[in-house]
């Protein structure tokens, strides 16, 4: 048998946005009891079998490291006629989820005397349906996806077709663009469909006419920058008047005289103005700024004052320099003289569709328009499921988010003008049940029909999860509702964040370090399986700069590595490897260690500290941005830890720890430099000798938690970071990210009382709104800004389990557990730790002077010390092995 091989729709797999059909038929006399098919598609694929969805795939991944899925399809088969449909999309456009790779599918497998080998007789064809220019959904997402269903044939999808007429796949001429395959190294995905607790339905009201355009062919933002394209209309007035209109970005000219416009405060990406029309025909021009893959304008006309509004010309995309030269001056009256190929545009549903939703309004009539809001009551990951039933053509808008607008809209562009969060469907008619090809995450999703019809209707709006089948194990109770509250919120936060790798869901669902430095411990207190943290670190290895430096969010066309999380990864392999003692994912991984730590590219400033002003550190999103340059505090410090860390980790393997500590020790001295003793802490940074006083608080807890501080400074330094802590200053304050380095310094010490107080007010805003899921920043979520699911807020529920229960593996022999329970003042915890060897229950309740503690335990797991802490410790300990 020839082993399987990589093909396409053509033999080089380029493009943008490309999708791709590969169909297989096949006759069976029997069911077989199993029938494996083993395939990987670049960069996504959805796997029908006989008219219904099998699966999603693969595990993101770097080209050199391709994982591939594996199927039993006996379920899905019968007797006869049997159909395989994989439809793959290769992105070709700026993503945080793929590296720039190329299009390509392989498969093998099967039963019998049928075999899934590629080409084998697999069909392939190209088709029409998807739209390839596509604007982006986020500015790390990639492509929506704007699909026509008119030009798709569902029964491709079938058991039974005649696909006689399909071409052959090509053999990709490059099958060295991936390297060997593996297994997918992680849980599959969890294909629950999930319902809503609760829908709302809404008429739209459609005062405006609107006219727009979309920008596309360029799909990455650095080939688009400085780019810009010129548009011009004419809008016919019965007379004089003055006119309300929405707009955006510009500048804008009505008969040569610009015009200003003002944020609309609730409809996304608008600005509302007035145009000074004058009797007869009016000239409308203006220049749009391409800023993302599928940049779209739209103009909203009163369909009340008379109006008539002529076809929109657009310009192509020229360099600022090259349309200045073209059109030096805004048209008064006319287009002469003007050297511009100008092109008419004519089709409306090319507008982006995020930015035709984001101008939606709420009517208490129908007006040819409707939307139907799902409340999940959950964060998810999926594919939107809708049930509709529409005329074809009827266009299908589906957006997710994680809030709703004022008005109760799911919003676009919220707090950010380059979230386009809307995929697009035009129906073909009929009932039918349409699943988007992309997962998205949120709480969610709106369904917006745009049909004059009034049967038309959407029956109903599931999701398919799409994240890790990873079940629950760790539980948490205490009886005090806001320490179980944050216990769950982070529990839900981080089980919505674990898709195939540690992801912001709804945003940008990109890899981050300093994200999963968080994530990986609540994981661990929620579930055995360690699978995706080991599968995050080795896509940041595979994904190493040649310089040395971790990529902040892998793989990705993203090349912006942060300083600091370059330290971090090695700090997150030493806790991985302490406590699960895999020797063996060290050595794989040691490779990366040096190169991180001893780039060619570091600089040092004059006291040997090193320089981070060439490079990026992102800390926190409270630091001020002057304490991320130059001999930073926090950078250093952080440095520091990973050197001593790699030290650490090259003992364990046998390799020589001589130059980590040394290097450890050379910083360890010249952080001294940045100590003030004025003001009895250490300076933030020093830039070019100058020292900076700019947001000194992150410096010094790191500086704390990483014993950086000598024992006669420590009383000082410990002193203003606990004032800093309980009284955080607008200029000198951290955000619910670092809370994590800072809960850990107050537990290191002890300071048990201080951790609650902390523990209470740096989460209390997010308690107050009963959050389902815990936000990005506790100044944002207030302000309806930024995620509201974000695994590197969850850092309590680790806290309460490891800390709180008091299950805590010792670092050097993880089936040895002390019991060091911790009371965050209350009486009483219960609870799982999920240790590898199986579930340890814990209860403790105080009764008076001692403490009645029960521990249940797994075989194979040794109780080391027990050592209640804080509060607890002076009680009589009356223990109940079980």
């Amino acid at each position: 048998m020839l082993p399987p091989q990589y093909i396409w729709i053509d033999p080089h797999g380029q493009g943008v946005n490309v999708f791709a059909l590969f169909r297989r038929s096949f006759r069976l006399t029997e069911v077989p009891e199993t029938c494996p098919i083993h395939l990987f598609a670049d960069t996504r694929y959805r796997l029908w079998v006989n008219g219904e969805i099998v699966g999603y795939g693969p595990a993101r991944f770097h080209p050199s490291h391709p994982e591939f899925d594996s199927f039993d399809l006996a379920p899905n088969l019968r007797v006869g006629a049997n159909g395989i449909l994989v439809e793959a999309n290769a992105f070709g456009a700026s993503s945080f989820e793929a590296e720039p790779s190329v299009g390509g599918f392989i498969a093998w497998g099967g039963t019998g005397s049928v075999d899934f080998v590629t080409p084998g007789e697999w069909r392939a064809r190209t088709p029409l349906a998807w739209d390839p220019d596509a604007p982006a959904w986020s500015f790390a997402q990639g492509p929506v996806e704007i699909f026509d269903a008119r030009r798709f044939d569902e029964s491709w999808r079938a058991a039974e077709t005649d696909d006689s007429a399909w071409d052959k796949p090509v053999r990709h001429l490059r099958p060295d663009q991936w390297g060997a395959l593996a297994p997918r190294s992680i849980p599959g995905y969890d294909y629950r469909l999930l319902s809503p607790a609760g829908v709302q339905s809404y008429a739209l009201t459609e005062p405006e006419e609107i006219v727009g355009f979309r920008l596309s062919g360029v799909h990455r933002r650095s080939e688009g920058k400085n780019l810009r394209t010129a548009y011009v209309l004419i809008i016919h007035s019965p007379h004089e008047q003055l006119v309300p209109v929405g707009t955006f970005w510009g500048p804008h000219y009505v008969n040569g005289q610009e015009v200003k416009g003002e944020n609309d405060q609730v409809l996304g990406n608008r600005q509302n103005a007035t145009y000074l029309l004058r009797a007869g025909d009016n000239l409308v021009y203006g220049e749009i700024d391409y800023h993302q893959e599928g940049w779209s304008y739209l103009l909203g006309l009163p369909k009340d004052r008379g109006l008539t509004v002529g076809p929109v010309r657009v310009s192509p995309l020229y360099p600022v320099s090259e349309l200045r030269r073209r059109i030096p001056q805004p048209p008064v009256d006319g287009l002469d003289n003007l050297d511009v190929p100008w092109q008419i545009v004519d089709s409306p549903i090319a507008i982006a569709p995020a930015r035709r939703v984001g101008w939606d309004r709420i009517s208490e009539h129908q007006a040819g328009a409707s939307a139907v809001v799902a409340d999940f009551q959950r964060e998810f990951i999926g594919h939107s499921r809708i049930d509709v039933e529409a005329p074809a053509g009827t266009v299908l808008d589906i957006t997710v988010d994680e809030v709703l607008r004022p008005d109760g809209l799911a919003p676009t562009f919220r707090g950010n003008p380059f979230i386009g969060n809307t995929d697009r469907i035009i129906l073909s008619g009929g009932r039918t049940t349409v699943e988007v090809f992309r997962p998205r995450g949120g709480r969610y999703v709106m369904a917006t029909l745009r049909t004059a019809d009034p049967a038309a209707q959407v029956h109903a709006i599931q999701v398919r999860q799409t994240l890790a089948d990873i079940p629950r194990v760790g539980t948490y109770a205490s009886g005090d509702a806001f320490l179980d509250w944050l216990w769950e919120a982070g529990a839900h936060t981080t089980e919505a964040s674990t898709e195939d790798a540690f992801v912001d869901p709804w945003r940008e669902r990109g890899v981050y370090v300093g994200d999963t430095i968080i994530e990986h411990l609540v994981a661990r207190a929620l579930s055995p399986d360690d699978s995706v943290t080991k599968r995050c670190l080795r896509l940041w290895a595979q994904g190493q700069r040649a310089d040395g430096f971790i990529q902040n969010c892998t793989p990705s066309w993203l090349d912006h590595p942060h300083i600091d999380f370059t330290y971090l990864y090695v700090l997150l392999l030493l806790d991985f490897v302490r406590y699960t003692n895999d020797l063996d994912l060290v050595r794989e991984l040691w490779p990366t260690v040096p190169k991180a730590l001893f780039s060619p590219v570091y600089r040092r400033g004059a006291t040997g500290l090193i320089d981070a002003t060439p490079h990026h550190a992102f800390i926190d999103w409270a630091i001020p941005q002057p304490a991320r340059n130059g001999e930073s505090a926090a950078v250093n410090a952080f440095a520091i830890a990973a050197a001593e860390a790699a030290a650490e980790l090259a003992g364990k393997i046998g390799e020589d720890p001589g130059p980590y500590q040394d290097q450890a020790a050379h910083l360890r001295e010249s952080f001294a430099a940045l100590w003030n003793p004025d003001l009895g802490r250490y300076d933030a940074t020093r830039i070019d000798g100058a020292r900076s006083e700019v947001g000194p608080l992150h410096g010094n807890v790191l500086a704390l938690l990483y014993r950086i501080v000598p024992p006669e400074n420590e009383p000082a330094a410990l002193a203003y970071v606990l004032d800093r802590l309980h009284h955080p200053q607008e200029d000198d304050r951290i955000e619910i990210y670092f809370q994590y380095f800072a809960l850990q310094t107050l537990l290191d010490r002890q300071l048990y009382k201080d951790a609650e107080r902390l523990l209470r007010s740096a989460w209390r805003t997010m308690f107050e709104a009963q959050t389902l899921t815990l936000w990005e920043a506790s100044s944002w979520g207030p302000r309806a800004y930024g995620s509201f699911c974000h695994g590197w807020a969850a850092s309590p529920t680790w806290f309460l389990s490891a800390y709180g229960l008091g299950v805590q593996p010792e670092p050097q022999n993880p089936d040895c557990i002390a019991i060091r329970p911790t009371d965050f003042g209350v009486t009483a915890m219960r609870g799982v730790f999920p240790h590898r060897r199986g579930p340890v229950h814990i209860d403790w309740h105080r009764e008076g002077d001692h403490l009645e503690l029960s521990i249940t335990k797994p075989a194979g797991v040794e109780i080391g010390q027990i050592a209640p802490q804080g509060a607890l410790a002076d009680l009589e300990v009356q223990l109940k092995m079980m």
